[in-house]
């Protein structure tokens, strides 16, 4: 099982297997002894059993394991202050993983990874002294998901520490900020950031609104427990600070003089969950989008296809916005047309981040 775990090239894992073997050696040859009525060749067992004690606390039970789980290669930028932190000190052995991302269909079943990750790491057997991690939705979020037992529900069985940590940085906003206030509920209020023993956001203003947003949804009563366990850790976000988002109609616009290709992806439920702002809030969004109409231009797909209502419908004839398929097979080569996604979270949602271009999930709510 020590093997199973550490590996057998570690070194700590080599330490304490040698001594085993010298322990097996010499309860042999003492056997062999015994048998042959040979009591005075008995070797030192008791001098090797303690040998193997000090071993195992030296180089098993006395070390401390950190767990880094990284959302994706290009989050781990924001992790590795903490890596370096660990990974300086002899005493601890620090695990860095990107945890596999598995795509959902339009009714939540499980369709295949969205990248090329295998999951070799028990955590029933590694139970690391602290878990640092990235992806907060557990089974919450419509298009992709992990392996289930790296939900922090499971994490929090195997360890007893807990700390959320974005992926990067995002515009800090104000209680005025309508839109990116509304969001938050998508982000903030999910399994990962509720159960985690800390949570760790890059700035002050942030983590009023990750409080504001929690006892809002928990109940007044409860800030206190989120003022205690949200802090503001802008070391380690300062590499990767943004004062725009990029996921905005004006910045993707500013980016280049060219124009730039936008999707937009408008899921079936979208009419029915939204039913009271549904007309009027996409409205607003395609005449905001047709001021920059020389700077963007827009494609509108359906999904599932063939489910467009009669409200969408209209709003693309009155914006003269054409419709176009929605992809059955080759979502990669599909994406790659287009310079970013704005809409309904769908399949294509994991596609665009894949590719690392821009994606803006749309609450058609507000």
């Amino acid at each position: 099982m020590l093997e199973q775990v550490r590996g057998e090239s570690d070194i700590h894992c080599t330490a304490v297997v040698k001594i085993l073997e010298e322990l097996c050696e010499a309860i042999y040859s003492s056997y062999e002894s015994a048998s042959k009525g040979d009591k005075d060749s008995f070797l030192p067992i008791d001098a090797i059993l303690k040998e193997l004690e000090n071993s195992i606390d030296e180089h098993i039970l006395n070390r401390k394991e950190i767990l880094l789980l990284s959302a994706s290669e290009s989050s781990r930028e924001v992790l590795m202050p903490i890596y370096n932190k660990y990974s300086s000190d002899s005493s601890y052995d620090v695990v860095v993983m990107d945890l596999p991302l598995m795509l959902k269909d339009y009714y939540g079943n499980i369709t295949g990874y969205g990248a090329d990750s295998q999951c070799t790491y028990d955590i029933s057997l590694h139970c690391p002294d602290a878990i640092y991690f990235q992806n907060p939705y557990d089974k919450e979020n419509p298009c992709l998901t992990i392996p289930p037992e790296f939900y922090t529900e499971n994490l929090r069985k195997y360890s007893d520490k807990l700390v959320f940590v974005p992926i990067g940085t995002i515009s800090d906003f104000t209680d005025n900020t309508s839109v990116d206030s509304a969001v938050m509920k998508y982000y903030v209020s999910s399994p990962g950031v509720i159960m985690a023993d800390e949570v760790w956001v890059q700035s002050e203003t942030l983590k009023q609104r990750y409080v504001d947003r929690l006892a809002l949804f928990a109940g007044e009563d409860t800030r206190s427990i989120w003022e205690k366990k949200i802090s503001s850790r802008p070391e380690l976000f300062s590499i990767n600070c943004s004062k725009e988002s990029p996921m905005g109609a004006a910045s993707l616009q500013s980016t280049k003089d060219s124009v730039k290709n936008l999707l937009i992806c408008i899921a079936a439920y979208e009419p029915y969950e939204h039913a009271d702002d549904y007309e009027s809030s996409l409205s607003a969004r395609f005449d905001l989008l047709k001021e920059y109409a020389d700077k963007i231009h827009v494609s509108v797909c359906v999904y599932p296809n063939d489910s467009i209502d009669k409200v969408t419908s209209g709003l693309l004839d009155k914006f003269g916005l054409n419709l176009i398929r929605y992809p059955s097979t080759s979502l990669n080569v599909f994406c790659q047309k287009f310079d970013a996604y704005y809409g309904s979270a769908c399949p294509l949602v994991p596609v665009f981040a894949d590719l690392k271009k821009p994606v803006m999930i749309a609450d058609l709510g507000i």
